[in-house]
């Protein structure tokens, strides 16, 4: 009695003068409660005993579909959706969620039986259509039959500004930005509350070498979300190649703020930090960035920077020639090593450094051998 009570008055229910194993109103709302909570196995149980109430229910069907596809029991999932499709063909919550299955296995082209299917039952079903076109685009990369799907979801649903989003994505990257403008802009104007189409418009100007503009749109989405981490990112970009390193570094921080291990951000942080001399700290930025594969290099690179500042040059030198490659672009290594050598009298080493970087045209080089009479040929 207890336990009824209570259920009573968790559900808000007048009366419940069946068992709870009898009660499909209750085994659903129990059903929702795990399944909202993340319990999937606790929801499989009781959306699973109000089916066997009412085998046929679609809404019931799709609920178990659902708790059986998070406990990846997918052949069963599967079964019960297509249940749901023969009992109910013009409802498309059955094949948006057995469609959902087929593309985590891979299965684009079982996916796009399931949704034209679902528009031969259901034309005006715009939605149909968007999804179609993601899978065109995103899975099979073919950019004409995914135009076409978008167009036609934007036909159904005028307000589905993605279908715009994604039509300035393919545009923007054939290069067609001014295309892409009118997509964007088409999406804006369909929402404006929507972060992304005024990011991609921010993108676009940054393609389109207008910066201020970029600038604005970057900061239109933040207004709308203030931790966009991209947005953040993009104006504390802003800032540093415009020379404020105070501002940028406020941004950088911002974006620490939302994803700590971001080392895109914090190789900036710790190379801001070392334009205004405050080598500590870009120390510390600099020695966590250097742990990613990608910016290894160049936070070493910095890092050898600060070993200068500091007059640490065997340091340096060491530090350098463990990431000296003369396969690549070495000019940057190349001056501060011949700075270094020179620091530490090693007069041999250091105009090696300027015969090298006077090869790949670098005026200051040519200068110093000129200086020192040494013959450039």
């Amino acid at each position: 009695m207890q336990i009824l009570n209570k259920l009573r008055n968790y559900f808000g229910l007048k009366i419940i003068g069946k068992s709870i194993n009898d009660n499909v109103d209750v085994l659903i709302a129990l059903g929702q409660k795990y399944f909202n909570q993340g319990n999937f196995v606790q929801s499989q149980f009781f959306f699973g005993k109000a089916l066997k109430l009412n085998p046929e229910n679609v809404d019931y069907l799709n609920l178990y579909g659902q708790a059986l596809h998070k406990n990846n029991q997918i052949e069963l999932a599967v079964t019960i959706f297509r249940k749901a499709i023969n009992n109910s063909p013009s409802d498309v919550r059955a094949y948006k969620n057995l469609g959902s299955i087929y593309l985590a296995q891979s299965e684009p082209r079982l996916a796009i039986e399931l949704y034209s299917e679902l528009l031969k039952v259901n034309p005006l079903f715009g939605e149909g259509y968007y999804l179609l076109g993601i899978i065109y685009y995103t899975l099979l990369n073919d950019q004409e039959s995914a135009i076409n799907y978008f167009k036609k979801a934007i036909n159904f649903d005028p307000l589905n500004y993605q279908a715009y989003v994604y039509l300035g994505d393919i545009e923007y990257n054939n290069k067609h930005y001014d295309q892409a403008l009118i997509y964007y802009q088409k999406a804006v104007k369909v929402n404006n509350k929507a972060e992304e189409p005024f990011f991609k418009l921010g993108l676009l100007y940054e393609e389109k070498k207008n910066e201020n503009t970029a600038f604005n749109y970057f900061m239109r989405v933040l207004q709308l979300n203030e931790k966009h981490e991209k947005a953040l990112y993009k104006i504390g970009l802003y800032y540093d190649n415009k020379g404020n390193k105070d501002l940028a570094i406020d941004y950088y921080k911002k974006v620490e703020k939302v994803n700590h291990d971001n080392p895109e951000v914090l190789f900036n942080i710790g190379a801001a930090y070392l334009k205004i001399d405050k080598l500590d700290l870009a120390r510390s930025y600099l020695q966590r960035s250097v742990k990613n594969p990608k910016l290894a290099r160049e936070s070493k690179i910095q890092l050898a920077g600060i070993l200068g500042h500091e007059e640490k040059f065997n340091e340096q030198i060491e530090l350098l020639n463990s990431i000296h490659d003369k396969s690549q672009n070495n000019k940057v290594i190349l001056s501060m090593l011949a700075n270094a050598y020179g620091e530490t009298h090693q007069s041999e080493k250091e105009m090696e450094c300027y015969i090298e970087l006077s090869k790949q045209g670098d005026s200051d080089a040519i200068k110093w051998l000129k200086n020192k009479n040494v013959s450039i040929e």
